[in-house]
């Protein structure tokens, strides 16, 4: 009986990273054909670019890092960091003030009360 719960419990916990290696590399597939295929002055082609870089990043970096949060919050840094290229505003002040918040707020979340 112990030996049954236990092996329930190992499978549950166990992860399946297959099926995230296969969403990572078709979303970076499907990122290269529209980088390549896309005119960039067409209407919406910013915003399509940009969801599907923060989709690819985000898988990326949470199979790298092992941690669905911390990919996020990178592949979302990386997201605000374009958006604020594409404005004019990113200098270095910003990436700086921009880093040091994601840092911070990781470090609060992560913290075991």
């Amino acid at each position: 009986m112990e030996t049954k719960r236990r092996r329930k419990q190992e499978l549950k916990e166990r992860r399946n990273y297959l099926p995230t290696v296969g969403i990572m590399f078709g979303l970076w597939i499907v990122t290269a054909g529209f980088l390549f295929l896309v005119d960039p002055q067409s209407n919406g082609a910013i915003p399509v670019f940009l969801l599907l870089i923060f989709a690819s990043l985000t898988f990326t970096f949470s199979i790298a890092l092992a941690n669905t949060r911390r990919g996020m919050l990178l592949s979302t840094t990386i997201i605000v960091v374009l958006i604020l290229r594409l404005l004019g505003m990113a200098n270095l002040i910003n990436i700086i003030l921009l880093v040091s918040a994601v840092v911070f707020f990781e470090l609060y979340f992560s913290k075991k009360f």
